[in-house]
C-alpha cells in the first residue's frame, strides 16, 4: 500500500517516461522508484523503531532464533553489526516486495487487456473494482511469506 501510494504522488508530480504504455498507460518510471523508495523507506524506519522497542523490553524468544539466523549472515556479509545486516536485507526485502506489487498490478491488466475489460467490476466505482485494490498484494504476499519462511521472522 505505501508503495501506491508513494508511486500514485510521484507519478503524479514528476511522471514523464511511461512504464508500460500499452498495458497501463497511468504508470510511470518515475511513480515506479518513488513507490520503491517509499516502501523502503518506510521499511527502515518501522525496523528501526521496533529494533528500539526490542532493544528496551527485551526480545521475545521467536526473535532470538531468527537473531542466530541472521547473526549467521552478518558474518557471511561483513556489514559490522547484527543490527545493519538486519536492516539491509529488511530494507531489500521491501523493495522486492514493491517490485512484486508493481508487476501483480500489470499482470492483473494485461490479463483484463486480453478479454477486453476496463475494470474488474463496480463494487468500488472509480476505482476498476476489487481485483484492481488487490492485485499487488497478490504478487507481493506470497513473495512475503517465502521471506518469512525462508529468514524465519
Amino acid at each position: 500500500v505505501v508503495a501506491d501510494v508513494g508511486a500514485y504522488f510521484s507519478g503524479k508530480r514528476f511522471g514523464r517516461r511511461k512504464l508500460a504504455p500499452q498495458v497501463s498507460p497511468g504508470k510511470s518510471w518515475e511513480g515506479f522508484w518513488g513507490g520503491f523508495i517509499a516502501a523502503q523507506l518506510l521499511a527502515a524506519v518501522f525496523y528501526l523503531w521496533v529494533w528500539d522497542i526490542f532493544n528496551k523490553l527485551g526480545a521475545p524468544p521467536a526473535l532470538e532464533a531468527n537473531t542466530a539466523a541472521i547473526a549467521a549472515l552478518d558474518i557471511e556479509m561483513n556489514f559490522g553489526s547484527l543490527e545493519t545486516a538486519s536492516i539491509i536485507i529488511f530494507v531489500v526485502v521491501a523493495g522486492l516486495l514493491s517490485a512484486a506489487s508493481v508487476l501483480g498490478d500489470l499482470f492483473e491488466s494485461v490479463l483484463k487487456r486480453n478479454v477486453g475489460v476496463k475494470d474488474s467490476g463496480n463494487l468500488l466505482p472509480g476505482h476498476g473494482g476489487m481485483l484492481d485494490r488487490i492485485d499487488g498484494m497478490l504478487a507481493s504476499v506470497p513473495l512475503l511469506a517465502f521471506f518469512v519462511l525462508l529468514l524465519r521472522w
